[in-house]
């Protein structure tokens, strides 16, 4: 806690609220899309063939430089809150997904 604390990333109570601190360097193209793939299928939701290559260029725009293995999460958690709101199954065709997270997208940083 001590070089978190002294680099000015957070404040002590902050920090005592995180109960573990690790460092996931970003991840490349071919990890990035199974990750994509056990997250999708973990979830249940039918994803089209090119969904991570269309995923990947979707997350790498506005001026991102680096694959998170979080993204595939955070969008399969906005699709399926999307999908319980509209009272449908989630969905990841092209048509249902590109115009809506390329607006979320904004908020995955």
């Amino acid at each position: 806690m001590y070089g978190w604390k002294q680099i000015g990333v957070a404040d002590e109570a902050f920090l005592r609220r995180i109960h573990n601190k690790i460092y996931v360097e970003a991840a490349d193209a071919q990890s990035f899309d199974q990750i994509f793939e056990r997250v999708v299928q973990a979830r249940r939701i039918k994803a089209e063939p090119d969904r991570p290559e269309n995923l990947r260029k979707l997350c790498l725009r506005e001026g991102r430089t680096e694959l998170r293995a979080c993204y595939s999460a955070d969008i399969c958690n906005i699709l399926l809150a999307i999908g319980r709101y509209e009272g449908r199954p989630p969905l990841m065709t092209k048509p249902s997904w590109s115009v809506r997270l390329l607006c979320i997208s904004r908020r995955i940083r």
